[in-house]
Protein backbone atom coordinates (compact mmCIF):
# COMPACT_ATOMS: atom_id res chain seq x y z
CA UNK A 1 0.00 0.00 0.00
CA UNK A 2 1.46 3.46 -0.93
CA UNK A 3 0.68 6.52 1.06
CA UNK A 4 0.63 9.62 -0.29
CA UNK A 5 -0.75 11.80 2.79
CA UNK A 6 1.18 15.24 3.91
CA UNK A 7 3.48 14.42 6.44
CA UNK A 8 4.26 17.50 9.23
CA UNK A 9 7.57 18.41 10.72
CA UNK A 10 6.94 20.32 13.79
CA UNK A 11 10.11 21.25 16.27
CA UNK A 12 12.23 18.88 15.06
CA UNK A 13 9.19 16.26 15.07
CA UNK A 14 7.53 13.76 12.07
CA UNK A 15 3.72 13.42 12.09
CA UNK A 16 1.60 11.57 9.65
CA UNK A 17 -1.16 9.31 8.76
CA UNK A 18 1.68 7.05 6.71
CA UNK A 19 4.34 6.55 9.46
CA UNK A 20 2.29 3.69 10.89
CA UNK A 21 3.41 2.35 7.92
CA UNK A 22 6.46 2.05 7.13
CA UNK A 23 8.79 -0.60 7.23
CA UNK A 24 9.63 -2.14 10.74
CA UNK A 25 13.65 -2.37 10.57
CA UNK A 26 16.48 -0.23 12.34
CA UNK A 27 18.12 1.43 8.73
CA UNK A 28 19.29 1.55 5.59
CA UNK A 29 22.59 2.04 3.95
CA UNK A 30 23.42 2.54 0.33
CA UNK A 31 27.22 1.30 0.01
CA UNK A 32 27.56 4.67 -2.90
CA UNK A 33 25.95 7.63 -3.50
CA UNK A 34 23.84 7.86 -6.70
CA UNK A 35 25.33 9.59 -9.62
CA UNK A 36 26.77 8.59 -13.29
CA UNK A 37 29.29 6.09 -12.61
CA UNK A 38 27.27 3.78 -9.93
CA UNK A 39 24.20 4.28 -12.09
CA UNK A 40 26.10 3.18 -15.07
CA UNK A 41 27.35 0.13 -13.53
CA UNK A 42 24.20 -0.96 -12.28
CA UNK A 43 22.26 -0.27 -15.91
CA UNK A 44 25.43 -2.64 -17.92
CA UNK A 45 24.93 -5.12 -14.88
CA UNK A 46 20.95 -5.37 -15.24
CA UNK A 47 20.66 -4.65 -18.90
CA UNK A 48 23.50 -5.93 -20.66
CA UNK A 49 24.55 -8.79 -18.31
CA UNK A 50 28.27 -7.40 -17.02
CA UNK A 51 27.68 -9.87 -14.40
CA UNK A 52 31.46 -9.90 -13.54
CA UNK A 53 30.75 -6.50 -12.15
CA UNK A 54 29.10 -8.29 -9.43
CA UNK A 55 32.26 -9.08 -7.66
CA UNK A 56 32.98 -5.13 -7.52
CA UNK A 57 29.51 -4.02 -6.18
CA UNK A 58 29.56 -6.85 -4.00
CA UNK A 59 32.79 -5.63 -2.42
CA UNK A 60 32.09 -2.06 -1.45
CA UNK A 61 28.49 -3.21 -0.29
CA UNK A 62 30.48 -5.57 1.96
CA UNK A 63 32.09 -2.46 3.54
CA UNK A 64 28.48 -1.04 4.57
CA UNK A 65 26.94 -4.15 5.80
CA UNK A 66 26.70 -4.42 9.77
CA UNK A 67 27.73 -7.46 11.64
CA UNK A 68 24.12 -8.21 13.26
CA UNK A 69 21.94 -7.76 10.22
CA UNK A 70 21.00 -9.83 7.57
CA UNK A 71 21.16 -9.28 3.59
CA UNK A 72 17.96 -9.41 1.53
CA UNK A 73 17.42 -8.39 -2.14
CA UNK A 74 14.54 -6.54 -3.52
CA UNK A 75 13.40 -8.94 -5.53
CA UNK A 76 11.95 -8.84 -9.34
CA UNK A 77 8.33 -9.38 -10.18
CA UNK A 78 8.74 -12.97 -11.99
CA UNK A 79 7.62 -11.93 -15.48
CA UNK A 80 10.95 -9.45 -15.28
CA UNK A 81 12.99 -12.16 -13.56
CA UNK A 82 12.18 -14.76 -16.81
CA UNK A 83 12.87 -11.63 -19.39
CA UNK A 84 16.31 -10.65 -17.40
CA UNK A 85 17.19 -14.08 -16.57
CA UNK A 86 18.46 -13.16 -13.36
CA UNK A 87 18.10 -11.16 -10.28
CA UNK A 88 20.93 -8.92 -10.15
CA UNK A 89 20.60 -8.02 -6.62
CA UNK A 90 20.04 -12.11 -5.40
CA UNK A 91 23.46 -12.02 -7.05
CA UNK A 92 25.11 -9.35 -4.97
CA UNK A 93 23.41 -10.27 -1.99
CA UNK A 94 24.62 -13.79 -2.32
CA UNK A 95 28.54 -12.87 -2.58
CA UNK A 96 28.08 -10.22 0.54
CA UNK A 97 26.41 -12.54 2.75
CA UNK A 98 29.07 -14.69 1.74
CA UNK A 99 32.22 -12.13 2.76
CA UNK A 100 30.50 -10.58 5.62
CA UNK A 101 29.53 -13.98 6.90
CA UNK A 102 25.82 -12.90 7.40
CA UNK A 103 22.62 -14.78 6.76
CA UNK A 104 21.02 -14.60 3.08
CA UNK A 105 17.16 -14.10 3.31
CA UNK A 106 15.56 -14.14 -0.37
CA UNK A 107 11.97 -14.69 1.30
CA UNK A 108 11.46 -11.27 3.26
CA UNK A 109 10.12 -9.89 0.60
CA UNK A 110 7.43 -10.91 -2.36
CA UNK A 111 7.16 -8.30 -5.53
CA UNK A 112 3.24 -8.96 -6.37
CA UNK A 113 3.22 -6.41 -8.80
CA UNK A 114 5.13 -5.62 -12.09
CA UNK A 115 6.81 -1.88 -11.01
Amino acid sequence: MLCYLPVKAIAGLVDGPCLDLSPRHYGVRAAVAHGAVAGDVALRLKYERWTGLVRTMASIMAQQVDAAGIVAPVPLHRWRLWSRGFNQATMACRTVAAASRLKLTTDVRVRRQAT
